[in-house]
């Protein structure tokens, strides 16, 4: 998900992550998401992804896409041109708990 470049590397598979850090403290790091890639005529790959993040009162969800030529330049080498349209809403909550004090 983070090189657009490996795209259609890993063809067919769907991938589904989800990470959370400092759990038990409120509004720590998760973030989630759901990839697909594949592989067209051999050389041309596709990843479509959605991931959704949150660290502390800013969140955000994202859709990306990645597009990628894979030329073989040798036996154990090749050469990849890529293209990703990535767009991502972000959120901010003026009213979580550690930004407003109830008192």
């Amino acid at each position: 998900m983070v090189n657009p470049s490996m795209a259609g590397l890993q063809n067919g598979q769907v991938k589904l992550g989800y990470d959370a850090r400092w759990v038990g403290i409120n509004d720590a790091p998760r973030t989630g998401y759901i990839a697909f890639d594949k592989m067209f005529n051999g050389n041309t790959g596709w990843n479509v992804s959605v991931v959704s993040d949150r660290v502390g009162p800013v969140s955000s969800i994202a859709i990306a896409n990645a597009f990628a030529y894979h030329l073989k330049t040798s036996e154990k080498t090749v050469l990849s041109m890529s293209i990703r349209h990535h767009l991502t809403q972000n959120y901010l909550s003026l009213y979580a708990n550690n930004l407003i004090d109830p008192t």
